[in-house]
């Protein structure tokens, strides 16, 4: 999902499968310290991994940071499903 051009196409690179890892454990270090964080989301019906939806602290580089962010990425499959605002 991270490598998807689609998918990624409006972040500025997309991930390889060690960035993404590593993205990974950055989640459960802000889980531990906040209590919130993007989760995963499988379908009910097949129990498929389709993505993660949440909210996450952001601290880049911006006039309106830090703050905290309603965010989702769905792989293609899942989109327009009613799972995110596409």
């Amino acid at each position: 999902m991270n490598a998807d051009p689609k998918v990624m196409e409006y972040f500025p690179f997309k991930l390889t499968t060690k960035e993404t890892a590593s993205y990974i454990d950055r989640l459960k270090t802000q889980y531990k310290k906040t209590g919130y964080t993007y989760f995963a989301v499988d379908t009910l019906d097949t129990e498929e991994f389709i993505g993660f939806i949440g909210i996450n602290d952001q601290n880049y580089e911006a006039p309106f940071n830090p703050s905290v962010d309603i965010g989702w990425r769905l792989k293609k499959s899942a989109w327009g499903r009613g799972y995110a605002t596409e």
